[in-house]
């Protein structure tokens, strides 16, 4: 789990509570501002998920295809990364 992903849940569990004691106090400013940290918890959850499926990708990689002569790996490899990265995103 990368520390995005649990920064981002933090934010928006925090973000939720807000909201929450807003709305039950009738604070529609607490609970815009619950809610936009709510948005920027997922935000950032989302960040670390793509974090984590890239350097996933990139350690399966490095595994399954040794350069050759210093040169990068084929083009296919980098293709299937992405595609699994997209996959994962749902993009």
């Amino acid at each position: 789990m990368h520390k995005d992903q649990i920064k981002g849940a933090a934010k928006d569990a925090v973000g939720s509570v807000k909201k929450i004691v807003g709305r039950a106090t009738g604070d529609s400013r607490m609970e815009v501002e619950g809610m936009a940290e709510q948005a920027e918890g997922k935000v950032q959850r989302a960040v670390g998920d793509v974090k984590e499926t890239v350097g996933d990708a990139l350690k399966h990689q490095r595994l399954a295809s040794t350069p050759q002569r210093g040169r990068a790996p084929a083009r296919s490899a980098a293709f299937s990364m992405l595609t699994s990265i997209f996959q994962h995103c749902n993009f």
